[in-house]
């Protein structure tokens, strides 16, 4: 049977099926591979650091409140109470497979919220994310911070 020579529109569709399907398969193949991700069973929050209020103290309780509130949430998940004197370094936590950090700033009517999952045994970053709105919006800010620490935990 004779072979027909490849031709350059050939060509291009080929490397632009391969172009297409490689990128697919990786992602599929990253999906699948085994996530070195620590098992979570014990937590502390740390109260959050709030920045651009007079009254900071209100909003640290709200914060820390919904992602308490969202955290017990999870079977088989333990919240501790935060430790009585000031933290300065996660890795001072004891008892916890990871530490909740929580830091707000109020600017111009803005809320950004940042939050945090450190893992004190190696001071390394496990997730993170911010959540910014309105002011006004700050308890739905805040149920959507509690919500992906919820989900970054299960």
């Amino acid at each position: 049977m004779p072979q027909t020579p490849l031709t350059a529109s050939k060509i291009r569709s080929h490397v632009a099926a391969a172009l297409i399907v490689l990128p697919l398969a990786l992602a599929a193949g990253l999906s699948l591979w085994p996530s070195d991700a620590p098992h979570i069973s014990t937590i502390v929050i740390l109260p959050a650091e709030v920045r651009g209020v007079d009254d900071p103290q209100s909003l640290t309780y709200e914060i820390t409140a919904a992602l308490m509130e969202y955290c017990r949430r999870i079977d088989g998940l333990t919240v501790l109470p935060p430790p009585v004197e000031p933290v300065k370094d996660v890795s001072a936590v004891e008892g916890a497979d990871a530490v909740v950090l929580a830091a707000a700033t109020v600017d111009a009517g803005l809320l950004q919220v940042n939050i945090e999952l450190w893992s004190p045994q190696n001071r390394r970053v496990l997730w993170r994310k911010a959540y910014q709105g309105p002011r006004r919006l700050a308890a739905e800010i805040f149920q959507s911070a509690g919500r992906g620490l919820q989900h970054a935990l299960r």
